[in-house]
Parts: structure tokens; C-alpha cells; sequence
């Protein structure tokens, strides 16, 4: 199985972090701090992915 890592931007905001991944639209998370943030960006990421795939969808190849 081939191994792709993908961007994540994490953005600090009122009261935590915000996660959101430029090269996958709609998959974002949200964490209290950065290691929660860290664990939720991961978290959303394998369920986002899960779901393309389920739906038969191919999944984007990482920006360089």
C-alpha cells in the first residue's frame, strides 16, 4: 500500500485550533490545543479518506 501525507494547516483562533487540509475540501477539525488539534486533524483525515473511498472516489494526489 502506498503511503500519502497531506498538507495540514493548522490556524490558532479563539479558544483552540483550526485544521483544515488545502488538498482534501471539507475535511477540517478543530482542537482545544495543539496536541488535541493534532489528534482531531488525524482523526478527520482517516474518516474523510474512509469516506472517498467507500464512495468509490479517487483519492487526490498531495500538492507539491
Amino acid at each position: 500500500m502506498e503511503r500519502i501525507s497531506y498538507l495540514a494547516l493548522f490556524e490558532k483562533s479563539d479558544g483552540g485550533y483550526s485544521i483544515y487540509f488545502p488538498d482534501i475540501p471539507g475535511c477540517i477539525s478543530w482542537g482545544k490545543d495543539l496536541v488535541d488539534a493534532q489528534s482531531m486533524a488525524r482523526e478527520a483525515l482517516e474518516l474523510h479518506l474512509y469516506g472517498m473511498e467507500q464512495d468509490g472516489e479517487r483519492l487526490p494526489r498531495p500538492s507539491q
